[in-house]
């Protein structure tokens, strides 16, 4: 007679196989947020001042000995302004569920704070990519903080004929006007754009893009052809470079760095930012926090929240393109 076999199929009180891990591959990069500096804002309406020089002159000359002449009036500094923007995530769990034995963490509350902290750094850093224009204080409609695109007028590159800059006056900043006419990103818009804001004193030295966009000056001369044909290759490294991470112009280096944040418009990244993050911050009225709310039951209630604004420092030391589609 043979033996009788308990196996797994029969046993009760197996316990559960699951990982101890979460895994979340949602991305978390903020490039622009983390480029730029950092300063303190005071108030809701946070501004700052830019200056000009007097352009050059070729014949400044006097006698020897002359007297002091009648001096021009300077031109006076301009004020700008942009207004704080309070970003929240507000997350709560029940008491029970706090409590209770979890794979993967010990607390849900501590684990949903920093999945909410991700979450509110790719808010912001999309926020201050986007093409908002200022919304001042109101009790129907939150302030917004004007973004880069909305920004930028000097050093700009697009179809005029449906399109047009936004820009700062009257204390407030407008949203540029897009372009019905979408056109492919070339190198001679990179070069356009990087000559006017080395004319005007900037010095960009990051290139902001989409995937599409990052795509397309990959594919630019030297790299690869829009054929797919690659034309960089290590064999004895047994490696093929299909990409650009440096873009070196006449006026200067552009280092070339994706954003998932950028604008899209039927799924193509519309907008290359050149940027001096030197020329850019993000101001904080107030900073990264989070703290309990109110009590109201059998749970645990937090709210996380910063208020900031972008203080684009002097817009012409920038430069965009915009109103892209994907490469021909």
């Amino acid at each position: 007679m043979a033996d009788v076999i308990t196996t797994s199929y029969d046993a009760e009180g197996l316990r559960e196989d699951v990982s101890d891990l979460i895994f979340n591959i949602s991305p978390t990069e903020t490039p622009l947020l983390s480029a730029i500096g950092t300063t303190t804002a005071g108030q809701r309406y946070h501004q700052w001042q830019k200056d000009i020089l007097a352009p050059p002159a070729v014949d400044n000359a006097t006698l020897e000995g002359a007297e002091a002449e009648t001096q021009a009036a300077s031109t006076p500094t301009e004020l700008l302004g942009n207004y704080t923007q309070i970003s929240t995530k507000i997350f709560n769990v029940s008491g029970t569920l706090e409590v209770t034995e979890k794979y993967g963490r010990d607390s849900e509350i501590a684990y949903l704070a920093a999945k909410a902290a991700r979450e509110l750094k790719t808010d912001v850093d999309m926020s201050q990519m986007s093409n908002n224009g200022t919304v001042a204080d109101s009790n129907v409609a939150p302030r917004l903080s004007a973004g880069m695109a909305a920004w930028l007028e000097t050093n700009t590159v697009f179809d005029a004929t449906s399109g047009a800059d936004g820009g700062f006056a009257a204390n407030q900043v407008v949203p540029r006007q897009d372009s019905s006419v979408k056109v492919p990103l070339t190198q001679a818009m990179i070069d356009t754009v990087m000559q006017s804001a080395w004319s005007n004193g900037g010095k960009p030295s990051m290139l902001l893009c989409g995937p599409v966009q990052k795509t397309a000056i990959s594919l630019m001369d030297g790299v690869g052809g829009t054929s797919g044909g690659i034309t960089r290759s290590d064999r004895a490294g047994r490696t093929i470079y299909a990409t650009a991470d440096l873009y070196v112009s006449n006026f200067g280096e552009l280092r070339v760095v994706p954003s998932r944040h950028v604008r899209t418009t039927s799924g193509t990244d519309q907008d290359v930012f050149l940027v001096d993050p030197e020329y850019m911050q993000c101001g904080y009225l107030r900073p990264w926090q989070q703290f309990d709310l109110a009590k109201t039951g059998d749970s645990i209630r937090r709210e996380m929240l910063v208020e900031w604004t972008l203080e684009m420092c002097n817009e012409a030391a920038h430069g965009g393109i915009y109103d892209l589609t994907v490469q021909a």
